[in-house]
């Protein structure tokens, strides 16, 4: 497999760049993992490409998310989606509760964001827990590319926009995958620079 195909590890935490065609790039993070899927955030900043990896971490993620949405790793490879640096993603605030099913057949339920929990939704649950929806990253870079003003935003998009819904922590409590990633995370790095997976 030639570098160019080859897919980059990904963690949770992990801050990591989109590219934008006038010599700049956006910037995302990793905030949780459900089986093979990413969860993502894409934040509303636009960084030239040259000095990203001097870049402060805390600064990056204190920017306010336009973009979340379920997705592959598939876009982490060279030259694409690029990994800048790492801190502990704030879950308790970004990892949504999800519903599954329809009134048509088994009824709607909602679960926490591992799906280790499932129970019926109350009338306003209903009515704000999104459906657990994976997308294509090619579509999530789609969308940041139209947001910016690089090609035009498609209907298709709006639903990947970021909306405060219901929490997992709100309806289930704090999930295990957030005690675990709490205790074996590393410290957030002060400055992206040197951090060269991903390159």
């Amino acid at each position: 497999m030639s570098s160019q195909q080859q897919i980059h590890p990904v963690a949770v935490g992990d801050v990591f760049t989109v590219p934008l065609d006038d010599g700049k790039v956006a910037l995302g993070k990793v905030i949780g993992r459900y089986t093979k899927a990413l969860y993502v955030t894409i934040f509303d900043l636009v960084v030239p490409v040259s000095p990203v990896h001097g870049l402060r971490i805390s600064e990056v993620t204190a920017a306010a998310p336009f973009l979340a949405r379920m997705t592959f790793d598939a876009r982490f490879r060279p030259r694409m989606w690029q990994i800048v640096g790492n801190s502990v993603p704030d879950q308790r605030r970004f990892l949504p509760a999800f519903s599954h099913g329809s009134e048509d057949y088994d009824g709607v339920h909602v679960t926490n964001f591992e799906g280790s929990r499932m129970r019926r939704p109350t009338a306003d649950e209903a009515r704000r827990v999104p459906h657990l929806t994976i997308d294509s990253p090619m579509v999530l870079e789609k969308a940041v590319r139209a947001h910016h003003g690089l090609e035009p935003w498609l209907a298709v998009y709006d639903d990947l926009r970021y909306r405060s819904t219901p929490t997992s922590l709100e309806l289930f409590g704090e999930p295990r995958s957030a005690r675990a990633d709490s205790s074996k995370a590393a410290p957030e790095r002060q400055s992206a620079r040197g951090d060269d997976r991903g390159r």
